[in-house]
Formats: C-alpha cells, sequence, structure tokens
C-alpha cells in the first residue's frame, strides 16, 4: 500500500498540472488496488473498502467525463470501471443496485465496449464482455448468470493474448466483485458465483 500511495501522489501532481484520462484511470486503478488489499483483510478492512470504492468511482467518473468532453475514442475502459464502482458501492450500502444511474452507466459502458471491439477488436475488448456479463447479473441479484458464456469469451481473449500480466487485472477485478458480493447486505449468498473460493 506504501509504494502505491507514493505513485498517487506523483499521479496526482500530474493530474493537477494536467489531467488526462489515462491518468485519470491509472488514478482510478490504484484506488481500485488499495479497494482489493481492504478486501482481503475481511471485516476489519471493510470501513477502508468502502472509502477506496467511492475514490475509485470518482477517480473513473471524472475519466469518463474528460472522455466525453474531448470526444474521439470511446474509451471504454474508464466506463466500465465507473460502473463496476457504482456497482460495488450500492452492494457494500446495501442500496438497490437497479436504480437509473447503475443502469446507465452500465448500457454506457457496454455501449462503448461494443463500438470499441467493432471497429479495433483487442484483448481488453474481448475480456471486457465478460466483465460486463458479471456486473449485469450482480445488478440484477441473478447468481445464476451464464458463466459458460462468461467462461466463453475469456477462453477467446486467452488465445488471443495469454500474457499473464494482462490475466492478473482481469483476476483482481473479478476478486474483488467476488469478495464485496459475499459480504453484501440483502444479496442471496447462494449460487454459482459467490460459492467460488
Amino acid at each position: 500500500p506504501a509504494a502505491i500511495r507514493v505513485s498517487m501522489i506523483e499521479l496526482q501532481t500530474l493530474i493537477a498540472m494536467h489531467p488526462t484520462v489515462e491518468r485519470l484511470s491509472l488514478r482510478g486503478s490504484a484506488f481500485k488496488r488499495l479497494a482489493l488489499l481492504a478486501a482481503r483483510r475481511g471485516e476489519s478492512g471493510r470501513t477502508a473498502l468502502a472509502r477506496h470504492v467511492g475514490e475509485m468511482t470518482e477517480s473513473y467518473t471524472q475519466a469518463v467525463a474528460l472522455a466525453r468532453e474531448e470526444g474521439g475514442p470511446p474509451h471504454f475502459y474508464p466506463r466500465m470501471q465507473s460502473a463496476c464502482g457504482l456497482l460495488l458501492g450500492h452492494l457494500l450500502a446495501g442500496r438497490n443496485p437497479q436504480e437509473p444511474a447503475l443502469a446507465s452507466a452500465l448500457l454506457d459502458a457496454c455501449q462503448a465496449l461494443l463500438a470499441a471491439d467493432a471497429s479495433q477488436p483487442d484483448f481488453w475488448s474481448t475480456v471486457g464482455q465478460g466483465e460486463w456479463e458479471l456486473y449485469r447479473s450482480l445488478a440484477l441479484h441473478h447468481l445464476h448468470a451464464p458463466y459458460s458464456d462468461i467462461a466463453a469469451m475469456w477462453a477467446f481473449a486467452h488465445e488471443r493474448e495469454p500474457g499473464v500480466r494482462e490475466w492478473g487485472s482481469v483476476r483482481d477485478t473479478v476478486e474483488i466483485v467476488a469478495r464485496v458480493a459475499r459480504i453484501a447486505p440483502g444479496l442471496p449468498k447462494s449460487g454459482s458465483f459467490c460459492s467460488k473460493p
């Protein structure tokens, strides 16, 4: 965590000088990493987890706003992560995740993702489709989601890019979503997703 915070101080200086979609997204990724480390501490990390999820969401949302302002490519990644942060925040607070703001964020992410996959498909646009299905299933409280379809998407992505570094990022995202889903108030604890270790 200390190394992450030192890097974030340097990153924040750059953002203050000249904010970019990439820099704001990197800050969001750093907060997501801190949220994951807090989630691994269990109940003792619950307060920090909620705080870092909020910071993550704010950073990615700022990246999305800047991307809209600048125009250009879809920038589906910050849109996906902004939707993820909103979902995690709702689950942690025990709020209904099917509210319009989250539905809008998920739809926006999906549209950007599909546009990117149609124009310039790559590892991230393929993996992102599986992630999106995961978020949607949790937002609907549907824990028996089409995980075979998600697995097929990720298997295809693995053939396209088997690099350990890229898959480590995917694993971290799935892990924090799984950990939050297990402790979310009002979310059924049965089902294929929550039963995974």
